[in-house]
């Protein structure tokens, strides 16, 4: 059988040691990122055991509950979920607050972006939360959080301190 140029002759078992040899390359790489989610498993129940267990406003939806982990690669990985409650951004953030304290995670501060950012929302509002350790908190809210029925909706973030922390690009403001 001859394929591509002429001079070069390709057998069947040429064709059949190619095609084992994709088959081994992908089968690698997928044992590979299977080896990286793993080692993150460990990792981020360490994160979510730091998860405060904090009722909503209306008693109906436990955060350690609510919240979900994820893991991009080996050592990046974070935790989110949104709740939507029935009050005020300052209500809201106040009773998180106090709820948090409770479960030794310091409030930080107010922080909005400095630069607006392509596909990110202008007006944007970040309140920090950290704990001694590796892990920060936030609640987050844009000016169009929210939903049909009049709810306000809480995005709440879990992550490293390090390399993932969005502080970097925020200023603190006066709450």
């Amino acid at each position: 059988m001859r394929l591509f140029r002429k001079g070069h002759n390709f057998t069947w078992k040429h064709i059949l040691l190619l095609v084992v040899e994709i088959l081994l390359i992908y089968n690698l790489a997928r044992l590979w990122s299977e080896y990286e989610n793993r080692s993150n498993i460990e990792a981020m129940d360490k994160m979510m055991a730091e998860v405060p267990s904090v009722v909503s406003m209306d008693g109906k939806e436990l955060l350690s509950e609510r919240i979900k982990m994820m893991s991009r690669s080996k050592g990046v990985y974070s935790g989110f979920c949104h709740i939507y409650e029935q009050a005020s951004e300052k209500e809201i953030v106040k009773y998180y607050q106090k709820e948090f304290e409770k479960n030794g995670w310091k409030y930080l501060g107010r922080y909005k972006r400095e630069k607006p950012v392509q596909n990110v929302h202008e007006y944007e509002r970040y309140y920090y939360f950290e704990k001694e350790g590796d892990y920060c908190m936030c609640l987050y809210f844009t000016d169009d959080d929210f939903s049909y029925d009049g709810k306000t909706k809480v995005s709440v973030y879990i992550f490293l301190k390090r390399g993932n922390d969005g502080r970097q690009y925020c200023k603190i403001e006066e709450d």
